[in-house]
This record gives C-alpha cells, sequence and structure tokens, in this order.
C-alpha cells in the first residue's frame, strides 16, 4: 500500500499481529506504518520521533500528533473498528491537516 503525498509516494507497511510491531525499530524516512482497526498505538519500539495521525473509515484525518517521542501511549475516542492510526517519520504530518482526506494506493 502506497500513501500519495503530492508527487511523492510513501511506502506502508501494514501491521496486523504484535510481532509486526517490531517493525518500528528499523523504520526509515521512506516509508510509514498502518495500522487497522485501532484506536490504540504505543511508541514503545520507536527508534525516534514519528508523527501519529488518527484516520477513520473514509482516510479522513481526526487527530494529528507531530513528534511523538519513545515510549509514549497514544489512546483515541473513536471505536476501533471504525479507526486507523497511520504513523510516518517525524515532520512528515505537516502536509495533512485535520479534517483533510490520505490518498491511498494498492
Amino acid at each position: 500500500m502506497k500513501l500519495k503525498m503530492g508527487l511523492k509516494k510513501l511506502e506502508l507497511t501494514e501491521i496486523k499481529q504484535f510481532s509486526q510491531k517490531l517493525k518500528m525499530k528499523d523504520f526509515d524516512d521512506n516509508e510509514g506504518l498502518w495500522y487497522p482497526n485501532t484506536n490504540f498505538m504505543t511508541t514503545f519500539f520507536a527508534k525516534d520521533q514519528v508523527d501519529i495521525l488518527e484516520i477513520n473509515d473514509e482516510h479522513q484525518v481526526l487527530d494529528i500528533n507531530k513528534n511523538v517521542t519513545k515510549n509514549r501511549l497514544i489512546y483515541y475516542k473513536e471505536p476501533k473498528n471504525k479507526t486507523h492510526i497511520l504513523v510516518l517519520p517525524k515532520n512528515m504530518s505537516q502536509k495533512f491537516v485535520v479534517g483533510s482526506v490520505i490518498k491511498l494506493e494498492s
């Protein structure tokens, strides 16, 4: 899956299992992480600060947390079956505002 950001496309890794969360350790500036159907996020495995976006089923941005440090817990109030979380490298969320719609490609 890819996130279209203007002319740039960012490769997204879909995280569905706990063991895949270790992927955050290898996270670099050319990729993002997509956590489907969840309203909870931890940065325990992050090696650096990240930007975390709460996304609904219509791919609309509901909330943005910028430059989240390691060992933080983020919990959103929306039901987890209607919420997805997008994790981007630090400062990559500047292109988005609450209410904007993200463009995903298969």
